[in-house]
């Protein structure tokens, strides 16, 4: 999340939507209130605007008019992105149970065990749109949206590529070497239309190949 007083916007940061390279960009813009935002970037607006005040010590009134500002993605694509994140050594330490193989991943995330409550990144995308009424840009057009977002704030920025935020990892780079795409697959197109119905049905993405 990010608010920015000068020029009147609030950026939400969706998980695993280019959200690290769109901050990198829009946090070099003078007006910028780090006091009024949550240490976790992946905050809901909803829990944004009900701890504004006591963060601020301001109404959350002075927010009237301000623009809030999201970059959503294909369900699916953002799925698999997020299973090879959870797999990089950082991640791993974390959650050990994670498992290699997508096909797994996707059927324990259709009835997920405790453990998985704490992965931000597979709540819907519209769970971080809930309570506004966004502009919304789109990590598949990522460059020309962001150039009709600085147009809209009337500044000049570069969005830098910062973790294969314009192309996702390849599986090879953890050491997996898949014989075929899982995306494919019926079981993950099936547990990410059910997961993600909401997200699919509002932003009119379709699975990979179709």
């Amino acid at each position: 999340m990010i608010v920015n007083h000068r020029h009147r916007f609030v950026f939400v940061h969706i998980p695993k939507t280019a959200g690290t390279s769109l901050r990198a960009a829009l946090d070099t813009l003078e007006g910028a209130d780090p006091a009024a935002v949550a240490k976790t970037w992946h905050e809901t607006p909803l829990q944004f605007l009900d701890a504004y005040a006591e963060r601020t010590g301001r109404p959350v009134a002075e927010l009237e008019g301000y623009r809030f500002v999201a970059f959503v993605r294909n369900p699916w694509d953002r799925f698999g992105s997020l299973h090879r994140f959870l797999l990089s050594p950082r991640m791993r330490k974390r959650y050990p149970e994670v498992p290699e193989s997508l096909v797994d991943f996707a059927r324990m995330a259709v009835a997920p065990p405790a453990w998985m409550s704490s992965i931000r990144s597979l709540r819907p995308q519209c769970d971080y749109l809930e309570g506004i009424t966004p502009w919304t840009g789109r990590f598949e057009t990522l460059d020309a949206d962001f150039a009709r977002l600085c147009e809209l704030l009337g500044v000049s920025l570069s969005l830098p590529a910062l973790k294969q935020t314009r192309k996702a990892a390849p599986a090879r780079r953890f050491g997996i070497l898949p014989r075929r795409d899982p995306m494919h697959s019926a079981p993950v197109r099936d547990a990410v239309a059910q997961l993600y119905a909401e997200d699919i049905a509002r932003f009119g993405y379709a699975p990979p190949g179709r």
